[in-house]
C-alpha cells in the first residue's frame, strides 16, 4: 500500500525562490541602471511578483514595463529548468 503524501515544493523539495529573486533582481538591475534594488529584494520573499513590484515601483517612483511580470516568469522558468536542484536530503525523507 502506499501512503499519500502532500508537499510544499520551494523550501521543501526545491529552493526555486532564491533562482526567482535572483533572476528578478538581474532584470531590474537591467531595466533601471543606478537604481539599487538590492535592500528592497527582501519584501520578495512568499510573494508573488506582481504583488512584490508594487513596493519598488513605489519606493521608486518607476514605471514597469508593460507585461514586465510575463518576462520575469519567463526567464525564472528558463533559469529553474537550467539550475533548480532537490534540497539536500529531500529524497531520503521521502523515501
Amino acid at each position: 500500500m502506499i501512503d499519500p503524501l502532500i508537499c510544499d515544493c520551494d523550501g521543501v523539495l526545491v529552493d526555486s525562490e532564491v533562482i526567482a529573486d535572483r533572476v528578478m533582481l538581474n532584470l531590474l538591475t537591467l531595466m533601471f541602471p543606478g537604481i539599487e534594488f538590492a535592500p528592497v529584494m527582501h519584501m520578495a520573499f512568499d510573494q508573488q511578483t506582481s504583488t512584490f513590484l508594487a513596493s519598488p515601483k513605489q519606493r521608486f517612483g518607476i514605471v514597469m514595463p508593460e507585461r514586465f511580470v510575463d518576462t520575469i516568469e519567463a526567464h525564472v522558468s528558463r533559469e529553474l529548468s537550467l539550475s533548480v536542484s532537490p534540497i539536500a536530503g529531500v529524497r531520503a525523507a521521502l523515501e
